[in-house]
């Protein structure tokens, strides 16, 4: 969550500004929004496959690994390839709505602030925050609630594997629906990607 949250709150602020292409950069923010989650899903599975995965093939380019790395294969990093991949996908949708926020800060504060000699953190710290608050809770909520639904990518992306280490409350939920009986989830499940401090600001189903 705390990685999710400095990402939207830094591109909010950065959209905020005034530069070149600025619209045309805030068009292809949400493009990761429109995606269908298991297309989504599966175009990760790609990207950190092991044979051929460009995530792979980047490190190896760089030389910070000297042989692929099963990013799916182990529970621990098979949890880390599913997280980034649910804050890819909701960066997008909350930084809209920190952006939208920010817009609606009067700019009589800011200029008064200005007179009164606050500089820019200090603008930012004691002015825009307190005013877009609420929103930023809302975020925080809908983090959450979107995380635990995160049903289409984990069955594109990890299939809840290996060993049941990235299951879903919602997958788990599925299953005993369709009557499957499958092991009891070990290692980093639903609770885990539902705790607040890990990734529930961090996507969007």
């Amino acid at each position: 969550m705390t990685r999710q949250r400095k990402s939207t709150a830094a591109l909010a602020l950065l959209f905020n500004l005034r530069f070149p292409l600025r619209r045309f950069a805030r068009s292809l923010v949400i493009v990761p929004w429109l995606l269908p989650l298991f297309i989504v899903g599966t175009m990760f599975r790609y990207l950190f496959q092991l044979e051929g995965g460009a995530v792979n093939q980047i490190l190896l380019d760089l030389h910070l690994i000297s042989h692929p790395a099963g990013f799916l294969l182990s529970p621990n990093a098979a949890f880390v390839s599913l997280l980034i991949t649910n804050i890819w996908l909701g960066i997008p949708f909350f930084t809209l709505l920190l952006y939208s926020a920010l817009q609606d800060v009067p700019v009589e504060l800011k200029e008064a602030a200005m007179l009164d000699g606050a500089n820019a953190w200090q603008r930012l710290t004691r002015v825009t925050l307190p005013i877009i608050r609420p929103v930023i809770e809302v975020v925080f909520v809908l983090g959450f609630v979107f995380t635990v639904k995160v049903f289409e990518i984990v069955i594109a992306l990890t299939q809840g594997g290996p060993a049941n280490s990235t299951q879903l409350l919602a997958r788990l939920r599925g299953r005993r629906q369709h009557g499957a009986a499958g092991p009891r989830p070990a290692g980093r499940t639903a609770v885990h990607l539902a705790e607040p401090g890990v990734a529930a600001a961090g996507g969007i189903a």
